[in-house]
């Protein structure tokens, strides 16, 4: 009897936990639906507003099953079909970075002029709103940021960590190893910006104080002088050691400027084509602030 009742309390659980993610993941594909709507992508708002309807049957039938109500072979097919069919039509019909650059850019198609977080007029009533001297500023920000974006794209840097614990391996190993790749790199001119920082326990249980670490920084200049360097194809490669013990509690907060009067990254809107509220500038680690 009580094995029975068990039994009965695990399947409820289980069905009950269905639901709630078959109706979470409906609330996404809501919010992709919409905003593909926004960068005029009817394929995609198509595809994702199928899999929203699958997922929501698919949470609907799982909250049948909790009220002992079975749900016809029908619903279940349809849901599956739906499914499979907007699956395969997400991944013909999304756009990449630069495909959502290009649409939400001035000269782009998408409903939402995403660099400047408005409805897309006609390109002829674009360019006289840029003829109006008073909105001289207001043009030269909002080009700043669209030239920048497409900076963002071609001179992305990229920072690889290897020795830190990942997978099955749960220690450091005696040297950390950082692999920058800098696009667009000219000797003399481009340089990366960084800054250690550590973070030291406080009294309180959890909680941690993060403080640039100077100490740090000196061992990594002198570090950057003996790093293996390899140029190709206008990339620079530079790999740099440390020892484990000197950074297992800190991160590298780090900016690429390929020339004086550029930095990279610097977004103000995000690979989905939506605008940020702030300026997002540099990496922490292998992953953009």
């Amino acid at each position: 009897m009580s094995q029975a009742l068990e039994e009965g309390a695990i399947k409820i659980a289980v069905t009950g936990a269905l639901a709630a993610v078959n109706f979470l993941s409906a609330a996404v594909a809501a919010m992709d639906t919409y905003d593909a709507y926004q960068q005029g992508n009817t394929g995609e708002a198509v595809s994702e507003g199928m899999l929203t309807l699958a997922f929501t049957i698919f949470g609907g039938i799982a909250v049948a099953a909790l009220m002992g109500i079975t749900a016809p072979v029908w619903l279940t097919i349809s849901a599956f079909t739906l499914l499979i069919g907007g699956t395969l039509g997400v991944m013909f019909t999304s756009r990449s970075a630069l495909e959502n650059i290009l649409y939400n850019c001035f000269w782009g198609k998408g409903d939402l002029y995403g660099f400047w977080g408005e409805s897309r007029d006609t390109i002829p009533s674009q360019i006289e709103k840029i003829k109006k001297p008073y909105n001289l500023e207001l043009m030269k920000k909002r080009f700043f940021i669209e030239q920048h974006e497409f900076i963002n794209l071609f001179s992305m840097p990229k920072l690889e960590i290897s020795g830190r614990p990942s997978g099955l391996s749960l220690g450091y190993k005696k040297m950390i190893k950082y692999n920058f790749t800098l696009p667009n790199y000219e000797s003399g001119v481009s340089d990366i910006q960084y800054c250690f920082y550590t973070f030291s326990p406080l009294k309180k249980i959890f909680q941690s104080k993060r403080t640039p670490d100077e100490i740090l920084n000196k061992i990594f200049d002198k570090k950057t002088k003996d790093a293996e360097i390899e140029i190709k194809d206008g990339f620079l490669n530079l790999k740099i050691e440390m020892e484990s013990r000197l950074v297992y509690a800190s991160e590298i907060e780090w900016i690429y400027a390929p020339s004086p009067d550029l930095i990279v990254p610097m977004r103000i809107i995000d690979n989905n084509g939506n605008l940020n509220t702030n300026y997002i500038i540099g990496m922490i680690d292998e992953r953009t602030k």
